[in-house]
């Protein structure tokens, strides 16, 4: 028996790593590629210079990654907020001031920052092209100044790449990192497949767009690293 778990293919042997070293058998599907957009991290170093109170989001690791490869942009004291601490800790190698939440998701970042009452009210979301909008909408409905940056665009395959050969007969379940690639799933493989077995994912607005394409049985994992990804798999499925 084996798991399908999505990621970006640049994710893919490096999760497949993770949850082999975890004594679990998985197959890493890869139903989009990730392209940089240089230009926009200029652009988000140039409105951080003019309002250095500005505090920066970062939405996901790639966005961090852009984000130190343009570094020279932005100065180490800036303000960082990262969603999860697998990009928080690719921040700090150059940002003095890295938070991140316990919980991983947009909604987590969301509540974290109403808590932490650092009197913010201008913020640039490093992200990527047609990624999450739940952080943006959310905080310009709460009279925030928002700037959105993409960094980086997300690349569908005609096909998905996967890191082994499974047979529908074989999957315990499918674990989905994002809405865009949970989605995409229905649009490669056989629907009434996808809807047998329970499915494992970071947020409940992926678990709602689910149920819309029918599947009834889907959990919600706390946090969308391999490391929280595997810990829930054991405590839950094995």
């Amino acid at each position: 028996m084996t798991y399908l778990l999505t990621r970006p293919r640049p994710k893919m042997l490096k999760s497949q790593q993770a949850f082999d070293k975890a004594g679990l058998s998985v197959s890493v599907i890869a139903p989009v590629d990730i392209e940089y957009c240089g230009n926009s991290a200029r652009q988000a170093g140039e409105c951080c210079a003019q309002h250095p109170d500005t505090l920066l989001i970062v939405t996901s690791t790639f966005a961090a990654q852009a984000l130190l490869q343009n570094k020279s942009a932005f100065q180490p004291r800036q303000p960082v907020l990262a969603v999860g601490r697998s990009s928080a800790d690719i921040l700090a190698r150059h940002f003095t001031d890295v938070d991140c939440p316990l919980n991983e998701t947009s909604e987590g970042l969301l509540a974290h920052l109403q808590a932490k009452d650092d009197n913010f009210t201008r913020v640039a979301i490093i992200k990527g092209e047609g990624g999450r909008t739940t952080i943006a909408d959310t905080l310009l409905a709460s009279a925030f100044s928002v700037h959105q940056f993409c960094l980086y665009k997300r690349i569908a395959l005609k096909s998905p790449e996967q890191t082994n050969q499974w047979q529908w007969a074989d999957v315990k379940g499918i674990i989905a990192t994002s809405k865009e690639m949970a989605t995409r799933l229905f649009a490669y493989y056989d629907n009434a497949e996808l809807n047998r077995p329970p499915w494992l994912v970071v947020s409940e607005r992926i678990r709602a767009e689910l149920a819309d394409l029918g599947v009834k049985n889907a959990a919600v994992c706390p946090g969308a690293s391999d490391a929280a990804l595997i810990a829930w798999v054991k405590e839950n499925w094995e």
